[in-house]
């Protein structure tokens, strides 16, 4: 690994910091890709809303029937139905004994709906953000519902070192971030992916520079 950082410097003209902030962006972009739902394309982005949508709607009906705690705050009666961050999917209906509370208003609910899918794709973004922090290319092929959030803080960089020690540290701190949208599992499979495909892409630039200067 250190041998072909500094090869890559050597033939390149870059430095050895550019290398590995290649081979870090690399390893954000997977583990963006990896977020559930998995993937960094627009038709991802549409059904991840929907499904929003359609928890926020049971959140509302089920605290509206009783089947969860009473509340006319429509935050609360979200996070009041929440299990590891999901409202589970249950059907209600309104059933003879079981009056209409009405809690929460519709327009309450639609306001509330609105603003919770317009978050989709922010712990993805949080990667994204991290990568296009690391000086050099902005990582591209990446849907606009998911850059939207890009530059929004949640993706934070720690930088230390200098040549073959210098270190990057990338921390997703999107709120409300669980197992369930993202394993420690799935965390080293993509760091493991990224640094694959990292180092793949600098030894290909070397072959490209040493192939140049022998032609």
């Amino acid at each position: 690994m250190e041998e072909t950082i500094r090869k890559f410097s050597e033939v390149s003209g870059k430095s050895m910091e550019d290398g590995i902030n290649d081979i870090a962006r690399s390893a954000a972009r997977r583990l963006a890709f990896t977020v559930q739902p998995y993937g960094l394309d627009a038709s991802k982005g549409k059904k991840f809303e929907q499904s929003i949508g359609h928890q926020v709607d049971r959140a509302w009906f089920g605290t509206n029937l009783g089947a969860y705690p009473r509340t006319n705050d429509m935050r609360e009666a979200h996070n009041n139905a929440r299990r590891n961050g999901v409202v589970p999917k249950r059907l209600f209906r309104k059933e003879k004994g079981k009056p209409w509370l009405d809690l929460i208003d519709k327009s309450d609910r639609d306001r509330y709906k609105e603003s919770q899918m317009a978050k989709a794709g922010r712990a993805k973004g949080a990667w994204i953000e991290c990568g296009n922090n690391l000086q050099g290319p902005k990582i591209s092929g990446v849907a606009s519902w998911i850059n939207r959030h890009n530059d929004k803080g949640y993706g934070v960089n720690n930088f230390s070192g200098v040549g073959l020690k210098y270190k990057v540290e990338m921390t997703n701190k999107t709120p409300y971030m669980t197992s369930k949208m993202q394993s420690n599992k799935s965390v080293a499979d993509s760091m493991a992916y990224g640094l694959k495909n990292g180092f793949k892409r600098l030894q290909k630039i070397i072959d490209k520079n040493i192939e140049k200067a022998n032609a």
